[in-house]
This record gives C-alpha cells, structure tokens and sequence, in this order.
C-alpha cells in the first residue's frame, strides 16, 4: 500500500481485484414483481444493496474515513447509479409511487424508536 506524501490529505488508490459480475439493472428492478405488495420493497432493497456493493470491488482506499470517500468521483456515481435504480423501482408500479406504500411492510423500520433524534 503507497504511503500518502500527505497524511492530511491523502490520495486516493486502487487495487481493483477481478470483480463477480453485478446483476443487470432488468434483474434488479423486477426481481420483486412477483412478491406480494408488502415485500416488494424488501425484495428489491436487498437486491439493490447485493448490486450496491460495488465498495469492495472498487478496491484503494474508499473505506476508513466516512468523509474522505466522497472526493472518489466514483463514490458519486455508485450512489447516483443507486437512486437511478430505485427510481425506475419506484415509477414501474403506481403503488410504488404512493409515499404510504412504497416501503410495504418495513414501513420506516430504518428508524428505532429507542433511538433519541
């Protein structure tokens, strides 16, 4: 691993391994059709994080730091390519489009109650 001329600010480097394909963006978006409504989104929010892990086959030094990722152009694109993916999800079936609806039966799991905001 390069030694950084500047521990501040420290280059970006990669050692991209040979990657396993991701599934196509036609396998991502439909993969949950076939669920009942109420799991669609589980279904596809897995689906989307299995093709989200691009992290690892991007190699360097995109981990450690929260914040320094982003001066990666390609953190912007994985995460561009991320709400793209969702949105052709989102406008494939009316229901998807309904703010009530669209998270099925996680509703706002991501959110604890136990956790102060």
């Amino acid at each position: 691993m390069p030694v950084p001329e500047d521990p501040a600010h420290p280059k970006i480097w990669r050692d991209v391994p040979r990657p396993t394909p991701a599934p196509n963006d036609l396998a991502i978006v439909t993969a949950s059709d076939n669920a009942p409504v109420g799991q669609q989104y589980r279904v596809f929010r897995r689906g989307l994080e299995r093709a989200h892990n691009m992290h690892g086959w991007l190699g360097g030094t995109v981990g450690g730091d929260p914040h320094f990722p982003f001066h990666d152009p390609s953190v912007f694109l994985l995460h561009s390519n991320v709400d793209r993916l969702f949105a052709l999800w989102q406008t494939a079936r009316a229901e998807r489009l309904d703010p009530a609806q669209v998270y099925g039966d996680e509703g706002d799991s991501d959110v604890d109650p136990n956790i102060p905001v």
